[in-house]
Protein backbone atom coordinates (compact mmCIF):
# COMPACT_ATOMS: atom_id res chain seq x y z
CA UNK A 1 0.00 0.00 0.00
CA UNK A 2 3.03 2.25 0.77
CA UNK A 3 6.49 2.59 -1.28
CA UNK A 4 8.43 3.87 1.76
CA UNK A 5 11.28 2.44 3.06
CA UNK A 6 10.24 1.17 5.90
CA UNK A 7 10.04 -2.56 7.29
CA UNK A 8 7.96 -3.18 10.30
CA UNK A 9 7.37 -6.30 12.34
CA UNK A 10 4.23 -7.46 13.24
CA UNK A 11 2.63 -5.40 15.87
CA UNK A 12 4.75 -2.32 15.25
CA UNK A 13 3.03 1.23 13.94
CA UNK A 14 4.12 3.87 11.50
CA UNK A 15 2.77 7.36 12.20
CA UNK A 16 2.98 9.16 8.88
CA UNK A 17 2.66 13.09 9.97
CA UNK A 18 1.83 15.04 6.63
CA UNK A 19 2.88 18.27 7.26
CA UNK A 20 4.34 21.70 5.45
CA UNK A 21 6.53 24.72 6.10
CA UNK A 22 3.62 27.31 5.68
CA UNK A 23 1.45 25.38 8.17
CA UNK A 24 0.97 26.73 12.20
CA UNK A 25 -0.50 24.16 13.38
CA UNK A 26 1.80 21.46 12.20
CA UNK A 27 4.49 23.56 13.86
CA UNK A 28 2.35 23.68 17.09
CA UNK A 29 1.64 19.93 17.25
CA UNK A 30 5.34 18.72 16.19
CA UNK A 31 6.49 18.07 19.69
CA UNK A 32 3.12 16.83 20.94
CA UNK A 33 3.64 14.31 18.43
CA UNK A 34 7.08 13.44 19.24
CA UNK A 35 6.22 13.38 22.92
CA UNK A 36 3.57 10.87 22.25
CA UNK A 37 5.05 8.94 19.85
CA UNK A 38 8.75 8.80 22.20
CA UNK A 39 6.42 7.35 24.95
CA UNK A 40 5.05 4.10 22.80
CA UNK A 41 7.65 1.35 21.86
CA UNK A 42 7.14 -0.08 18.63
CA UNK A 43 5.95 3.02 16.66
CA UNK A 44 7.81 4.72 14.22
CA UNK A 45 7.13 8.37 13.17
CA UNK A 46 7.71 9.62 9.50
CA UNK A 47 7.62 12.91 8.71
CA UNK A 48 6.17 13.76 5.08
CA UNK A 49 6.62 17.53 3.87
CA UNK A 50 3.62 17.20 1.69
CA UNK A 51 5.92 20.41 -0.45
CA UNK A 52 8.85 17.55 -1.21
CA UNK A 53 6.85 14.56 -1.55
CA UNK A 54 3.25 15.27 -3.05
CA UNK A 55 2.70 11.73 -4.71
CA UNK A 56 2.72 10.19 -0.83
CA UNK A 57 0.21 12.76 0.59
CA UNK A 58 -1.56 12.01 -2.89
CA UNK A 59 -1.62 8.57 -2.39
CA UNK A 60 -2.57 8.80 1.19
CA UNK A 61 -5.79 11.13 0.03
CA UNK A 62 -4.27 13.88 2.20
CA UNK A 63 -6.66 16.96 1.72
CA UNK A 64 -6.09 19.14 4.81
CA UNK A 65 -3.04 20.02 7.39
CA UNK A 66 -1.59 18.35 9.53
CA UNK A 67 -2.56 14.56 8.97
CA UNK A 68 -1.79 12.01 10.55
CA UNK A 69 -1.85 8.34 9.14
CA UNK A 70 -1.61 5.36 11.28
CA UNK A 71 -0.43 2.21 9.60
CA UNK A 72 0.06 -1.42 9.93
CA UNK A 73 2.80 -2.94 9.52
CA UNK A 74 1.26 -4.71 6.61
CA UNK A 75 0.50 -0.84 5.08
CA UNK A 76 -3.02 -1.26 6.28
CA UNK A 77 -4.36 2.17 7.26
CA UNK A 78 -5.63 1.67 11.17
CA UNK A 79 -6.17 5.53 11.77
CA UNK A 80 -6.38 8.52 10.82
CA UNK A 81 -6.73 12.21 12.18
CA UNK A 82 -6.31 15.85 10.20
CA UNK A 83 -6.77 19.34 11.29
CA UNK A 84 -6.60 20.95 14.79
CA UNK A 85 -5.94 17.60 17.25
CA UNK A 86 -4.59 17.65 21.04
CA UNK A 87 -2.36 15.27 22.61
CA UNK A 88 -4.99 13.68 24.26
CA UNK A 89 -6.71 12.88 20.76
CA UNK A 90 -3.01 12.13 18.85
CA UNK A 91 -2.95 9.52 22.10
CA UNK A 92 -6.09 7.87 21.81
CA UNK A 93 -5.82 6.97 18.33
CA UNK A 94 -1.96 5.80 18.67
CA UNK A 95 -3.60 3.29 21.17
CA UNK A 96 -6.40 2.62 19.05
CA UNK A 97 -3.89 1.89 16.22
CA UNK A 98 -1.52 -0.33 18.38
CA UNK A 99 -4.46 -2.51 19.36
CA UNK A 100 -5.35 -2.81 15.92
CA UNK A 101 -2.12 -4.05 14.79
CA UNK A 102 -1.81 -6.93 16.39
Amino acid sequence: MTDLPIQLERGEVTLLDFWADWCGTCRLIDPVVKRVVGDHSGVVLKKINVAEEKEVADRHGVAALPTLVFLGSDGRELGRLSGSMTGKQIEAALSEALNKSY
